[in-house]
């Protein structure tokens, strides 16, 4: 928890303590509990569930996995994972734009048509990122001026590993990734997997996590594919030191209104 108490609705810092371990803010009036307006609000599992489960998600869990352990649904677990990823992503403002409310990611994937027939967007509107190794850790950008369509008619070398196409930039040592729908997964050489896979391994410790976690997730969409390199980058920048308390942290965090 923060050191100080602030109101979740207007953020003042003055409140008080009533008798029942609730806060009312002197500025508007509202009454509210310690992790009201907090991301580990949003999941009705208890706090001691929460810590078993983030070390759960440390270890690099699916949500079967939690299920089967914690004994929640597959929902519940699914959810809370979700919370989990999405406490870590909104945490870089400029990841607010991909998000569709307050737990919801946008799908840039055209929808089926009239006749049931995928219609193929080609990434027109998808967005790409930037993986760029700082020092010893990472950073995961958004790439504002560049979709998913035009990164796929550059002259780039374009690798695909389950859901994730990975394009090193050419004159630099940063990669461009994207998700896109099944029609581009679809058309990825399927041969060039294991070459591509085994050549980046060599290159850093963040591919091999990398690769490891997402053999274990098995499936990650389209429109998670944020919340998944997000989260490979906290992973990353705080292996073997204080990641759930990294964890913990996020997920005391406030949901950022902008989500709303």
């Amino acid at each position: 928890m923060d050191g100080q108490v602030f109101c979740p609705r207007c953020r003042a810092r003055k409140v008080y303590n009533l008798k029942d371990g609730r806060y009312r803010c002197s500025s508007c009036r509202y009454t509210f509990q310690d992790f009201t307006g907090r991301w580990i609000n949003h999941c009705s599992i208890s706090n001691r569930q929460w810590f078993q489960l983030t070390s759960l998600f440390e270890a690099g869990a699916s949500a079967a996995e939690v299920s089967r352990q914690l004994g929640l649904t597959y929902n519940q677990s699914h959810k809370a994972l979700k919370i989990i990823r999405l406490s870590i992503m909104t945490r870089d403002a400029a990841f607010l734009d991909l998000m569709d409310g307050q737990t919801e990611m946008k799908r840039f994937c055209r929808p089926q048509g009239y006749d049931g027939e995928p219609v193929h967007c080609m990434g027109d509107h998808a967005p790409v990122f930037r993986l760029r190794f700082k020092g010893s850790g990472a950073e995961v950008r958004i790439v504002s001026n560049l979709s998913v369509k035009e990164v796929m008619f550059m002259p780039l070398e374009k690798q695909f590993f389950r859901s994730m196409f990975v394009c090193p930039e050419p004159s630099s040592k940063d990669y461009l990734l994207f998700s896109c729908c099944s029609y581009l997964r679809k058309k990825a050489q399927q041969n060039q997997c294991n070459k591509f896979k085994k050549t980046l391994e060599n290159k850093s410790s963040f591919w091999e996590m990398c690769f490891r976690l997402m053999d274990n997730y098995h499936r990650i969409s389209p429109e998670s594919f944020a919340l998944y390199l997000k989260e490979f980058e906290l992973r990353f920048n705080f292996r073997g030191i204080a990641l759930s308390r990294e964890i913990l942290s996020c997920l005391c965090s406030f949901v950022p209104k902008t989500t709303y």
